[in-house]
């Protein structure tokens, strides 16, 4: 069947919703091995010592520790420039490989940025986080990350980038049903920020690790 029989009413719906939802896993990207997990046991090292160190913003109620990775502090310049450059790398294949897919045009209401958000965007903070027996529901990311000014340029956000420090048994992203991201040692995940990938995070009994942070672009 041809993408722009999409509206056609006399297609299945069963195919019509097989089809859109392939498409919109297509946006979607993984990378299993972006960190070493070398790597990901000193990140982890070095933030519990920031722990113990009083340096951490603790969130009491949902269990949750973070610390802002910040190219201004010695001990942690080293790790901010290698996640810029994982960022880089990540971000140009996936864009990339939306680009070369068939449907590019023709499907997608995300299609027409690809072809610059490898090279226009803006980082936010850089965040690590530590969760304890937490459980997320779907939320969506796009109310609460709204337009903001920085330096007199208009940015909407556009990517969430994710990144798993350990191995956590059965535990996994929901975007929709039979859509799941298991967490992985190492793992890289980029995806948007829109209704359409509103997210859960299934309850985690044992210390789950993880590097986030949110890609914005120009209006």
């Amino acid at each position: 069947m041809k993408i722009d029989h999409i509206l056609n009413e006399n297609d299945n719906k069963d195919e019509i919703n097989e089809i859109v939802l392939k498409n919109m896993v297509n946006y979607i990207y993984q990378n299993h091995n972006s960190l070493s997990h070398y790597l990901c046991d000193d990140i982890i090292e070095l933030f519990e010592n920031e722990i113990k160190n009083n340096n951490t913003i603790l969130d009491s109620k949902n269990n949750i520790c973070s610390f802002i990775i910040s190219k201004h502090n010695e001990k942690w310049i080293r790790i901010y420039n290698l996640l810029i450059q994982e960022i880089q790398i990540n971000l140009k294949k996936h864009c990339s490989y939306i680009e070369n897919k068939s449907n590019y045009n023709s499907v997608n209401n995300y299609g027409k940025d690809f072809f610059y958000i490898d090279n226009e965007h803006y980082i936010s903070e850089i965040k690590i986080m530590k969760y304890t027996d937490y459980e997320r529901d779907y939320i969506n990311e796009y109310e609460f990350n709204v337009n903001i000014q920085n330096k007199d340029i208009k940015l909407y956000t556009f990517f969430k980038v994710m990144w798993f420090l350990n191995d956590v048994m059965d535990n996994y992203l929901e975007f929709w049903e039979n859509m799941k991201i298991y967490t992985e040692k190492g793992k890289n995940i980029i995806f948007p920020i829109s209704w359409e990938y509103d997210y859960k995070e299934t309850k985690s009994i044992e210390n789950k690790y993880i590097i986030t942070t949110i890609l914005y672009k120009k209006y």
